[in-house]
């Protein structure tokens, strides 16, 4: 089978068998790819058009189109004389994104303020493991809180699978939240969320400074690429601070006459 080498910037280099795949396809495939596993992220400036064709030996028309087929799909931006950069994606919902903290504290015009309870490296433990969905390894488990002006907006507790995303050992999170983060760094992933509520715990009450078995809206992240699962995290919020709002808009579906 035909073989294809494509030499990235960063030393970001992989070997493709695809056959008679149409070239402007494997370029796509291959981009996608690298976007997808988190290697290029959000603002990465992949190869120009004169580079991409030497390295498939095709034309520069065949580069453009699947540039632009890439554009179309949302995953790069180009911008003209500058080049193509790996676009952030839009968000994926409406709910989570009103209580991302960044977005709604600032929504509520309320000063942010973040803080980090805890930071440790360590070996898995079986609970590591069964929310990874890893074997073994290390893990990064950190504990941060946000605050909107002088209440307490949530409580985050959050591990990342060192082995496959080993660069959040040396970030320094007291400057940038984790979440915020993992967005810039791994920005095409894919995620399971599950909602529900709990009872406040004696720690989580202390933490949160609410009374033991008050109302607590929890939401359940685990986020992962072709490569592994990258972070498990759980962020508290009291129930009572929270309202879920939703537009939803079917008029350009079934228009009304």
């Amino acid at each position: 089978m035909a073989s294809t080498r494509l030499n990235l910037p960063g030393n970001l280099k992989m070997i493709t068998s695809r056959g008679a795949l149409a070239v402007h396809l494997r370029i796509i495939e291959d981009f996608e790819t690298r976007i997808l596993s988190g290697l290029w992220h959000t603002g990465f400036r992949i190869p120009t058009e004169h580079e991409i064709a030497a390295e498939y030996n095709c034309s520069r028309p065949t580069v453009a189109k699947a540039l632009m087929l890439l554009e179309q799909k949302g995953m790069i931006m180009r911008r003209k004389r500058a080049g193509s950069f790996v676009r952030r994606p839009p968000a994926q919902s409406v709910i989570l994104q009103a209580l991302d903290p960044a977005t709604e504290i600032s929504a509520r015009n309320q000063k942010r303020r973040y803080e980090v309870l805890s930071r440790v490296v360590r070996r898995t433990t079986s609970g590591d493991r069964a929310k990874l969905r890893m074997r073994s390894g290390r893990v990064l488990s950190i504990v941060t809180r946000d605050w909107a002006d002088d209440v307490i907006y949530c409580l985050e507790e959050r591990l990342f699978n060192l082995d496959t995303i080993p660069d959040a050992e040396h970030i320094d999170f007291d400057k940038t939240p984790p979440s915020e983060w993992l967005v810039l760094r791994v920005p095409w992933r894919t995620g399971d969320n599950s909602i529900f509520a709990e009872e406040a715990s004696e720690s989580h009450a202390e933490a949160l400074q609410v009374r033991p078995g008050a109302a607590l809206l929890c939401i359940e992240r685990q986020v992962y690429v072709s490569t592994g699962y990258l972070s498990y995290s759980i962020t508290r919020y009291p129930a009572s601070q929270q309202r879920l709002r939703a537009h939803y808009d079917t008029s350009a579906i079934h228009p009304t006459t």
